[in-house]
């Protein structure tokens, strides 16, 4: 037999229930996210033109933070080119010092303990010397073309012929007068060789007398004697170089009788 519900307990049992649930707020999803969107957001009590500066504002400040950021890279790469420089010319420096440091040390003038090289190598070393030097040179050797021109104006041919230089190196003295006459600009030794060489060749191309003139003359008793130019002395070569490096002075005296020897042939090897 079914169970027959009373009404009046039925009724007070949805009161109590309808009364419990009044007691506690029914808060849907829809309105928790309402709520949270409206304690959240920041632009609720903006207005347009309020948002629109702040929007322009953060465009400007993107701007700014561009522009700063493209600076920056110039910057960088501007260090880095100043950096590879600096490394170039550190390895440079350091290339010089290690040259410097293997180079064994100039050594310093010792004017006390060796005065006259620490003279001879300041004078050496100074280039203001060393050009009026080099003047003194030129106008020493302008003189002496001068004078050995006077003495014989074919000096250059003779000195620049080949003959010149075998009949040189046939002797020792020779060479040793040649050095000199180079190396101390000595015209007295260039005078002597250059009249010594022409009296030579003189002697060796003069002509021999033909022998059938020579036995004609002697039948007709034309016969004059010796055909030497001169009745003078001969002189040997050898000694007047002998007489000029170890007697200079009384050289100079006899250079006239020198010179007139060597025209007149007497002066022999």
């Amino acid at each position: 037999m079914a169970k027959v519900i009373d009404a009046d307990e039925s009724g007070k049992q949805n009161l109590d229930a309808v009364t419990e649930a009044l007691k506690e707020p029914v808060t849907t999803e829809t309105d928790q996210t309402a709520e949270k969107v409206s304690s959240d957001s920041a632009w609720d009590n903006k207005s347009p033109e309020e948002l629109k500066a702040i929007l322009n504002e953060q465009k400007n400040m993107i701007g700014r933070q561009s522009n700063d950021v493209g600076a920056a890279r110039k910057e960088a790469e501007r260090l880095k080119v100043e950096l590879e420089a600096i490394k170039k010319a550190d390895a440079m420096m350091q290339g010089h010092l290690n040259r410097a440091q293997s180079q064994e040390p100039a050594k310093k003038p010792d004017y006390y303990g060796d005065p006259e090289s620490a003279v001879k190598s300041q004078i050496s070393s100074d280039p203001g010397i060393n050009d009026m030097r080099k003047e003194l040179d030129t106008l020493k050797v302008d003189s002496i073309k001068r004078d050995l021109s006077s003495s014989h104006p074919d000096y250059a041919e003779v000195l620049a012929s080949g003959d010149f230089e075998q009949w040189v190196s046939e002797s020792p003295m020779r060479r040793n007068s040649y050095s000199a006459m180079n190396r101390d600009y000595d015209i007295d030794i260039a005078k002597e060789l250059i009249a010594e060489y022409k009296a030579a060749r003189s002697d060796t191309t003069q002509k021999k007398p033909d022998r059938a003139e020579t036995v004609r003359a002697a039948s007709s008793g034309n016969v004059t004697g010796s055909t030497e130019p001169s009745s003078g002395k001969k002189i040997r070569a050898a000694d007047l170089r002998a007489l000029q490096i170890n007697n200079p002075s009384r050289y100079q005296e006899l250079m006239p009788e020198i010179m007139r020897a060597y025209q007149e042939g007497r002066v022999i090897n």
